[in-house]
């Protein structure tokens, strides 16, 4: 058999490449106009219909006669199966580098939200060294004894130490998030307790007040009622003032497991926000009660029902503020 001239395999790659364009085997870069695009489809309509052959072009488009003879449908070639097999080959190596490229920017993206992260934890840093400098801790002025200034509120139902006939109470209106609060409870609470909450003399309560600029207060309360509701309330409340730097809500449950909680519960207990109210109405009470800003401090006679009324002290004053205010509503 005589080979074909370069315009009769021309003619037989469009004819494959129209059919095999059909089944999505293969995929024709190259822009046609409308005439070759007509062509084409008559091709493929005779084919697929099981029409004639397409004949050979006349003499004048410079065919010799060994060209004027049926043409091969499109599986035949070797030559367009071989471009098919390339063509699968580019789109598999396109594919493999936009995978790459991708995972590349998931890569680079996951490096940024981190640095971002870290920014800002060193900023909320940066915040609280200040505020344990300035004694920023307060919408007021700085911690300040209010000589004679009375409040009253009603503390039933809140966490408490002590003996609930103890003789006094005072109430605690604090923030997990202010430097003052802390040290009052690292370096005055634990006096207390050992001399009068250990003796039966005074009842302990302690009432949510979270200062504006604090942005997780409220969360580090409601974490230690979730912990009330296991009977660690008080275990959390020390957990949170011992690591007040590192509060923030992703640490919290390390908190839980630092203190025994079982930590579906507790999760479950946050995730719920069944305690956001209970922190609300702590707050509400202590403003209304006279606490401006934390620490402040009421002293009051024990009354069953709750209810008190007695004098405030402002400021994380020293243990013996504290013994002088007792004295004078202990029994004699």
């Amino acid at each position: 058999m005589t080979p074909f001239r370069t315009p009769t395999l021309w003619l037989m790659a469009a004819l494959f490449v129209t059919v095999s364009g059909c089944s999505g085997e293969f995929y024709d870069s190259e822009p046609h106009d409308k005439a070759e695009h007509a062509s084409g489809e008559a091709v493929a309509i005779e084919h697929s219909s099981g029409g004639h052959d397409m004949e050979a072009p006349a003499p004048s488009q410079h065919l010799t006669s060994s060209d004027n003879m049926p043409a091969h449908r499109p599986g035949h070639y070797a030559p367009a199966h071989t471009a098919a097999e390339a063509t699968d080959q580019a789109v598999q190596k396109h594919l493999l580098e936009s995978s790459v490229q991708i995972s590349t920017q998931i890569s680079n993206l996951s490096k940024l939200v981190t640095g971002l992260s870290n920014q800002v934890r060193a900023l909320d840093q940066k915040v609280s060294r200040l505020e344990g400098r300035q004694g920023v801790a307060r919408p007021a002025p700085a911690p300040s004894a209010r000589a004679g200034v009375r409040g009253s509120i009603n503390v039933k139902g809140y966490p408490a130490l002590g003996d609930a006939n103890a003789p006094v109470t005072i109430v605690e209106f604090s923030d997990y998030q202010c430097p003052f609060c802390a040290r009052h409870a690292r370096e005055t609470l634990p006096l207390i307790e050992k001399d009068f909450i250990h003796t039966g003399k005074v009842r302990y309560v302690f009432m949510d007040n979270p200062i504006p600029t604090h942005r997780y207060a409220p969360a580090a309360s409601e974490a230690a009622y979730c912990a009330d509701e296991q009977g660690k309330y008080w275990m959390m409340h020390r957990h949170l003032f011992t690591n007040q730097r590192t509060i923030r809500p992703s640490v919290f449950p390390q908190y839980a497991d630092a203190i025994g909680l079982d930590p579906v519960r507790f999760g479950e207990c946050m995730a719920s926000g069944r305690m956001t109210a209970k922190v609300k109405e702590s707050q509400r009470r202590s403003q209304a009660a006279g606490a401006r800003g934390t620490p402040t401090f009421l002293f009051a006679k024990t009354n069953i029902s709750g209810q008190l009324t007695g004098t405030l002290m402002e400021g994380a004053k020293p243990y013996s503020a504290f013994v002088a205010e007792f004295e004078k509503l202990l029994p004699h």
